[in-house]
């Protein structure tokens, strides 16, 4: 999906190895509820088939390639926030959902916090937000992963 970076790479140590980190967990999520709200958008959700749904966590991630393709010590807050709404609407890309079990199950929010000391509203949501992100990714039911994000489509984007 990256090719800048491997989902190895984008799993590994180095989140954790940056001089500090933007707080950006509660603008990102500020940012996907505003964007399921919209008229389309819940439309989508609701009664679009397998392909346009999918084609909404395609608009994020093109939207936010060098935030969720490029290591940063923000890399993995934006996999959680993404992570919990695609719990949230049920609409999980199977290629998606390899990188969001993999980054977030590995994310390791204490090492993260001693690193980068992050403002209370983002750390105390984190606290309580991950460990249930974890647990639905998890048992998410293969049945319901949708087909993936064609890689064509991310060559579309160049």
């Amino acid at each position: 999906m990256f090719p800048d970076n491997s989902l190895r790479e984008l799993s590994a140590e180095n989140f954790y190895d940056f001089p500090s980190a933007r707080p950006v967990y509660r603008s990102m999520l500020e940012y996907l509820n505003g964007f399921f709200e919209t008229a389309w958008s819940v439309q989508t959700v609701k009664s679009g088939d397998d392909s346009l749904r999918v084609s909404l966590i395609w608009e994020i991630i093109n939207e936010g390639w060098r935030s969720f393709g490029c290591i940063s010590a923000e890399c993995p807050i934006y996999w959680v926030a993404l992570s919990k709404k695609m719990l949230e609407t049920k609409i999980m890309p199977s290629n998606v959902f390899e990188y969001c079990k993999v980054i977030v199950g590995g994310f390791d929010l204490e090492r993260y916090q001693s690193r980068y000391n992050l403002p209370d509203y983002d750390f105390l949501r984190l606290e309580h937000d991950l460990p249930i992100i974890k647990k639905g990714l998890a048992a998410y039911p293969m049945t319901e992963v949708l087909p993936p994000i064609l890689e064509s489509a991310w060559e579309e984007r160049e």
